[in-house]
Formats: C-alpha cells, structure tokens, sequence
C-alpha cells in the first residue's frame, strides 16, 4: 500500500519539482549577471563555473527523473538498476518522502526570494552577493532533493547520481572560489 503510493505521488512530484526548477528561470526572466561591469576576469571564469555546476545538476535531475519513471510505471526495467534492497525500508522510505515535501517548500521560498532581492539589474556588489548566496542554497536545496530521491528508491544508478552531486557540491565549495570573496578584494 505505501508503495503504491509512492509510486503515484512521485510523478506528480517530479513534474512540479521540474517546473520550479527549470521554468522558473524562464518565467521570472532572471538573468546572470555576465554584463555587469563591475566583475572581474576571476568572477566571471567563477561565474561560468557555477553555471556548469547547476548545468551539471540539472542533468543529474533529469536521470533521476527517468529512474522514478521506471520505478513507478515499468519495474521490469526498473530491476535492470539493481535495487539496493537494504536500503528498501518502509521508514527510510517515509523519511525521504517527508523531506521533500520540505524540499519544495525551500525551493520555492528560494526562488521567490531571488526574484524579489534581484528584480532589477545586478548593478551593486551587494545585489551580487544576494544573487550568489542564493544560489548556494537553490544547489543546497537540490542536493537535499537527491539524497531524498536515493532514500526513496535506492539502487545502484541513484547511489551512483548522489554521489556524482555530492561531489559536484564539494568541487563547488572548494575549488570555485565564490563571487562574493573576490567581490570583496577589488
């Protein structure tokens, strides 16, 4: 019974989950700040960086995404994946399907406060580093929604993504040095 409802309400999870993250951009017209006069050569290579990282997890997403669809609608193929049956208890399971339930309440939080903070042109350094830290917390916010999709149909390919995001998230924290230091030191 659990299952099963899992199983229907991961869809429709992942189609709102999807139009938050990738229409939002779109819709609210929000730009990175690549013209903007006041950066630097070091924050714009920083810049470029961080839009591979969130290209890169997009794409995890987007796999993840066709792993749910065979978990819910073809379990035939779904087996191909090998389940993870260790990892297949009821309240692991319980514990990821709440969580993302909070993950997209974040998400949009996240988005909105972007908008409103970031409306108008990126002229300011101050506008900048709003811009930054959010982004910080929208690929926090994603990597929650990964470990969470991992607990909630665990196998190999899922364990496989989390940790290609997990280390997407540490090579973003240590080695691209973040806009809002090198903002600082011009």
């Amino acid at each position: 019974m659990f299952e099963e409802n899992i199983k229907m309400f991961l869809p429709a999870y992942l189609l709102i989950f999807f139009g938050i993250i990738f229409l939002w951009e779109i819709i609210s017209k929000r730009k990175w700040p690549l013209e903007n006069k006041l950066l630097n050569n070091i924050e714009l290579s920083n810049i470029h960086n961080f839009k591979l990282v969130i290209l890169l997890f997009k794409i995890i997403i987007i796999l993840f995404f066709i792993v749910i669809l065979l978990f819910c609608f073809f379990p035939y193929y779904y087996s191909f994946l090998i389940p993870i049956e260790v990892l297949n208890q009821s309240i692991i399971i319980s514990i990821g399907f709440h969580f993302l339930k909070i993950v997209l309440v974040f998400l949009i939080f996240i988005n909105v406060f972007m908008d409103k903070k970031t409306s108008s042109n990126l002229v300011d350094k101050k506008k900048l580093k709003i811009f930054f830290s959010s982004q910080d917390k929208l690929l926090i916010v994603l990597l929650i929604f990964i470990v969470c999709i991992f607990l909630i149909v665990p196998n190999i390919l899922t364990s496989l993504l989390t940790s290609c995001g997990l280390m997407l998230f540490i090579y973003k924290t240590i080695k691209i040095k973040s806009v809002i230091v090198a903002g600082e030191n011009v």
